[in-house]
């Protein structure tokens, strides 16, 4: 037991005191060889992670083996008749590390009819893996879009009346 000076002096010492402004560099660079990915583990925060998702996404083999998945998908909404409207870019956490990326898009024929379209690749972040695109059906496009029909319903709890 250290009483006084001596907690002071120890202090001192292994340097917990005031010191030069190289110490606490030393200390992060110290913790970030320890332990690298952070003290809660995690690699990235979730924002990057969805930017990393869709990244990885549209810089995969293309369907057809042609470039990328992403010049594959502008080269589809070329050979649509009609106007498109709206395309974009979407992922949604589905795991730990993995990601639901969708592209969707409306398209507006000739006789001003609209659909919505859209394809979706299951993301491994971690893994760097995507699964083959599978074409949206429109029950999910519109879950996708509207955060109101997401699946969580309320159900209706009723109450005794008095």
């Amino acid at each position: 037991m250290l009483i006084g000076g001596g907690a002071v002096a120890l202090a001192t010492a292994i340097g917990c005191g005031s010191g030069s402004t190289a110490e606490p560099s030393a200390l992060k660079n110290r913790r970030s060889d320890l332990d690298p990915q952070g003290v809660s583990g995690r690699t990235s925060d979730s924002g990057s992670d969805m930017k990393n998702a869709t990244l990885l996404a549209q810089s995969s083999p293309a369907k057809d083996g042609q470039g990328t998945t992403d010049e594959w998908v502008k080269r589809q909404l070329e050979l649509c008749r009609g106007s498109v409207l709206f395309p974009q870019w979407k992922a949604r956490r589905s795991g730990l590390t993995k990601y639901e990326v969708t592209f969707e898009y409306t398209l507006v024929d000739g006789s001003s009819r609209i659909q919505r379209a859209g394809y979706a690749w299951e993301v491994d972040v971690s893994l760097k893996t995507v699964s083959p695109l599978r074409e949206l059906r429109a029950d999910e496009i519109n879950s996708h879009s509207n955060p109101r029909v997401s699946g969580r319903h309320r159900i209706p709890v009723r109450r005794p009346t008095p």
